[in-house]
């Protein structure tokens, strides 16, 4: 039967069959009814849509007051404020209705999602409701999809969502269902049924105001959170509302749920039942969020962590939310029953029970008050340094408050690999690369020029500019005589601080190196290396830690007659009471096409020569070594230096003078013989170092030249220290930290600071909300499920390669299991597979092996842990074979061991894959395509996944697949877009045109017929093949057959991604 023909129901008689009372409902409640900008036609007071939605409303809440408003007044670009003036408009509402809905890929471009949720988590904004849209399972719409938004839709038979209702793919939306029957309202021009998510919204906004009605009957204005919490609590099972606590309620006109602010982490209810279902939900709401800078942060707003536990009744339940959570009792549970609600952060919140008899608060006797109480300042001073797990933000940095006597630094590294790093009395709380915000690789500049990392900082702790006590930097161009024109100590557009004011701190670029490498450190007395290729200069002094107006000074002295002389080999002795410079090396320049005069520039120049990019390259000729031989080279290009140490000779040099081949494998006995070079010059550095401070066995290291892993485990084992550890953003990024440390010690005169393993997991830590709402983006090509760690175990141990994307990023440069790709290591075509199909990389660049720190020796020649991925060690000679994916050609692998205090979940992953395989160990190579920054969020580890042949991602909860429609043979019924990152190009020069498609396996691009060009260019997710392709393909002597299989052998290369037919009502 169509609609047409169909009778319309009253709503009240679609939710229960009781008799309506609703005329008397609703008194003194506001509702706003928002159209989606619609022009109303003649003196209407809006379009018959929204008409119709707020005659729904009427029919419920008699009393209640309505009102008219259009989203055509809401501008992307002013839109929280818009939003704000219109809900807050003639005395305020208490319920906004929105009974439109727009693709989740709107919001995102239009940058207005962040901001709407802005407003609707505001405690002081009124309750807002929003359509589901007809999308389809995976496809909820904006503005339902934020976070603080009541989204609605229309159920089906079996008590969940209609085919057509709108969902967030992960159970979590729509909250609230109505029945799926056509409606009886009407416009101006007469009746008018609907039906559909917007006469869901008229029915849930009518209701609510009912509600509204009744917890505010004394005359008290009824919070949104609460109001929200009453609704989702007197929904029935699934949030239907047919036929559900809350139409009875109504019917009855009783006092309606109970509803109990949170004033306390901890809150304990009694509830008695007589069997029926009980339902307990708990909404938070947001507190203003602090944003730094003008850009919006690449998280939504962060909201309050609740969990509900139920105990008694012959029943134990419990649920945990991010913001908000539901947790059903079904029927049986009869007596009295225990709630205990944990809302540990500071919050709005409420909690509300339906079904129960009674609700009464448990008071805390007056001696656990007491004490309590007395703790206040305890708790609060140690809450900041308590140890948490992996992945999650200390409790002071979310609360972003800054006390006296607890200095907040902020530390910038102006180079390349630029950096922030937050510190809070002396920890650090967050800190990025700016290449992870920018998504240019090894962005920066030797000027304070961005402040993208420090926004992002300052952020995510919750800070402005205003809260920082000191803004530490480095920017290694600081010299007298050599400040202005196109060296500035500060960009033009930059306007964080100002360098030469006394809140701020100038560190030189080895003294910021070695407080990084001290600062990470377990030790109380260190040995502190630092080696790179260029470490800067200091005139007149042997380093620099001085504040705004000392840097002015210091640039203002007179200048050298000479050129200064780089820092490249710096000896420090570290304690808990300051540091001294030993020793220190020096080199006249840093020229990385021919240079020779350090051995971090003459590794860099052959890094160049080999592969034309030297801060890329470095890497790479460590891993290309092993695929040659020294000797093949010719004799050691080392010799004595002034100091008696070894440093590269300048003859060999001429023997290399036609340019790199651009072939790598070409040139492996010439990486073989600098990596040995390399190895031999730090290992007698380091054993010179050592011997500088006689009883001290502890050595920290730090600089570019520490991320040389192989180099690495020979100074670990032959420089004479009891143990080392080298800082995991051993290069230029880490300097920011290091800088920051610096000031505190300026600051504070101690270098003391908490100790133990260093947490690189210093990024922002997103939450599930952020994923979720990453999803939605994607909700045509992907599904989701629920995350099991045995399901990924088996996946793994199937051959399966997944996406790993955990908390917050790793700071440094290796993946440590919240970036990662996670593959079985035992076969040596993972690697090959990996590689080529995911890495889009060399194919002799090897994987790292990720294994329990407690089983590690077992498989591994380590002595000790490796948890930060900075040892090349040899694998056993019985498992070489067994590991193949991870075993390198020379029989090592740069080994990274896990704790269970470390990372729960990567850990305990590991010991279920060794069940099914026998080995507990995974590859581990880091969440990226060649050329790309290591992924930093959500959206763009799905885009990854959407644009390799990566089988899965994990996103915190949740484990998101492509679509099986993209594995199926192409047909004229496929949708297809193109891929993340890819691109068409046309290109004309006299010689003619050429159409390319690059990204994917191709980033050279490959060439495209005509046909394929024109159908690529109008492809989109709405639209079958059918509908275009015949069409591109008229006059040519293509079949379809033949371009099916074109565009299939594109998909092959990941180049499209296949998207799922929308269903309609």
């Amino acid at each position: 039967m169509t609609d047409a023909n169909r009778p319309a129901t009253p709503p009240w008689n679609a939710l229960t069959p009781e008799a309506d009372r609703t005329a008397g409902l609703g008194a003194g409640v506001r509702i706003l009814v928002v159209s989606d900008g619609t022009p109303a036609p003649g003196d209407a007071p809006a379009d018959p849509h929204t008409e119709r939605v707020a005659e729904l409303c009427r029919q419920l809440a008699g009393r209640a007051e309505l009102g008219y408003a259009t989203a055509a007044h809401l501008k992307s670009r002013t839109l929280a404020a818009d939003l704000r003036a219109m809900v807050t408009a003639d005395g305020g509402w208490d319920i906004v209705a929105m009974p439109w809905s727009s693709p989740e890929s709107d919001a995102e471009r239009l940058g207005v999602r962040r901001a709407f949720e802005e407003v609707a988590r505001d405690p002081a904004m009124p309750l807002f409701i929003a359509a589901a849209g007809h999308d389809g399972p995976g496809r909820l719409r904006f503005p339902a999809s934020c976070p603080s938004v009541l989204a609605v839709g229309v159920g089906s038979g079996d008590g969940g969502p209609a085919a057509y209702c709108g969902t967030d793919g992960v159970g979590r939306k729509p909250q609230l269902l109505v029945p799926d029957t056509l409606y009886a309202t009407r416009s101006s021009a007469g009746p008018d049924p609907m039906r559909g998510t917007s006469a869901a919204v008229g029915v849930v906004a009518g209701l609510a105001a009912g509600l509204a009605g009744l917890l505010g009957r004394d005359g008290r204005a009824v919070p949104s959170a609460a109001l929200r919490a009453a609704l989702l609590a007197s929904a029935g099972p699934g949030g239907t509302v047919a036929d559900a606590p809350l139409t009875r309620q109504l019917t009855a006109g009783g006092p309606g749920p109970s509803c109990l602010p949170l004033s306390r982490a901890v809150t304990r209810l009694r509830a008695h039942t007589d069997g029926t279902a009980v339902r307990i939900a708990v909404v938070t709401a947001g507190a203003e969020e602090t944003v730094s800078g003008d850009g919006a942060p690449l998280w939504l707003p962060r909201a309050a962590e609740v969990s509900v536990s139920v105990a008694g009744a012959g029943t134990s339940r419990r649920a945990t939310g991010t913001g908000w959570l539901v947790l059903d009792v079904p029927p049986g549970a009869e007596g009295e029953m225990v709630i205990t609600v944990e809302c540990p952060e500071a919050a709005t919140a409420f909690v509300s029970v339906g079904g129960a008899d009674t609700v009464e608060e448990i008071e805390e006797c007056a001696g656990a008050v007491e004490e309590t109480e007395g703790r206040a300042d305890a708790v609060e001073e140690t809450e900041e340094r308590a140890d948490e797990p992996a992945g999650t933000a200390p409790a002071a940095r979310r609360a972003g408050r800054t006390r006296t006597g607890r200095p907040v630094i902020l530390g910038l590294s102006a180079s390349h690999d630029a950096s922030a790093c937050l510190l809070r009395d002396g920890t650090p709380q967050v800190a990025v690369q700016q290449e992870r915000v920018t998504r240019r690789k090894h962005d920066g500049a030797g000027h304070l020029a961005s402040r993208a990392a420090a926004d992002y900082c300052l952020t995510s702790a919750g800070l402005r500019a205003d809260d920082v006590d000191v803004f530490a930097f480095n920017a290694q161009p600081l010299l007298p005589g050599y400040v202005g024109l196109s060296v500035p100590s500060a960009a033009r557009t930059f306007d964080l601080f100002d360098p030469f004011d006394e809140r701020a701190v100038y560190v030189s670029h080895h003294l910021a190196h070695a407080f990084s490498a001290f600062w990470g450190s377990p030790f109380e007395e260190a040995v502190v290396a630092v080696c790179d290729g260029s470490g800067g200069s200091v005139l007149g002094a042997d380093d620099l830690l001085v504040d705004g107006p000392g840097l002015r000074a210091y640039l203002d002295r007179k200048t050298e007659d000479r050129l200064p002389r780089v820092h490249v080999f710096s000896v420090y002795h570290f304690d808990r009471d300051g540091y001294r410079l030993l020793f220190r090396e020096y080199a006249d320049s840093f020229n990385v096409r021919v240079g020779s005069s350090s051995i971090g520039e003459t590794y860099a120049a052959v890094s160049q020569y080999v592969f034309g990019d030297w801060q890329e390259g470095s890497g790479k000729l460590m891993g290309l070594a092993p695929w040659g031989k020294p000797g093949n080279a010719g004799p050691s290009f080392l010799e004595p230096g002034p100091d008696g140490l070894p440093r590269f000779r300048d003859d060999w040099k001429d023997a290399y003078r036609a340019p790199g081949s651009g072939r790598p494998l070409d040139h492996a006995d010439l990486a073989a013989r600098i990596q040995a070079d390399l190895e031999e010059a730090l290992v007698a550095r380091m054993r010179y170092a050592m011997s500088l401070v006689p009883g001290c066995g502890n050595l920290a290291y730090a600089g570019g030249i520490a991320l040389n892993s192989v180099a690495n485990d020979r100074i670990a084992r032959e420089s004479g220290a009891d143990h080392l550890f080298v800082f995991p953003a051993a290069s230029d990024a880490g300097v920011s930290l290091g800088a920051a440390a610096a000031a505190h010690f300026r600051l504070t005169g101690s270098t003391r600071r908490e100790r133990g393993e260093f947490n690189d997991y210093l990024g922002h830590p997103y939450t599930q909300d952020d994923h979720d709402a990453a999803i939605r983006l994607v909700g045509d090509r992907v599904v989701v499920e629920p995350l099991s760690a045995q399901a990924v175990a088996d996946r793994i141990a199937a051959g399966e390669v997944i996406g790993w994307f955990q908390g917050g990023s790793e700071f440094g440069p290796r993946a440590l299991g919240h970036r990662s790709v996670l593959a079985d290591a035992r076969s040596r075509d993972t690697w090959d597979f990996i590689n080529a199909h995911i890495k889009f990389r060399e194919d002799f660049r090897p994987l790292a092996p990720i294994v329990p720190e407690e089983v590690a020796a077992e498989y591994f020649d380590l002595d000790e842990p490796s948890p930060h991925m900075l040892r090349v060690v040899p694998v056993r000679e019985k498992y070489r074979e067994s590991l193949a994916a991870v075993t390198h050609v020379d029989g090592t692998a740069r080994v990274q061991t896990v704790s269970r205090a470390a990372n729960p979940r990567i850990h305990e992953l590991l010991h279920l894959v060794g069940e099914r395989t026998g080995f507990p160990v995974l590859v581990n190579t880091s969440l990226n395509r060649r050329g790309e920054p290591m992924i930093e969020t959500p959206g763009q580890a799905l885009d990854m996944l959407l644009g390799t042949r990566l089988s899965a991602m994990v996103l915190g909860d949740r484990l998101v697949r492509r679509a099986p429609e993209h594995e199926a043979p192409l047909s004229l019924r496929s949708r297809i877009v193109l891929a993340p990152g890819v691109r068409l190009w046309w290109e004309q020069d006299a010689e003619g045109s050429r159409l390319r498609i690059t990204g994917g396996a191709e980033p050279g691009g490959l060439e495209l017929p005509m046909w394929a060009f024109t159908a690529l260019s109008q492809a989109g997710p709405g639209r079958p093949l059918g509908a275009y392709l015949p069409h591109c393909l008229g006059g040519t002597q293509t079949s379809t057959d033949t371009a099916l299989a074109f565009l299939t052998a594109l998909r092959a290369r990941c180049l499209l991604v296949v998207t799922r037919e929308t269903p309609h009502d």
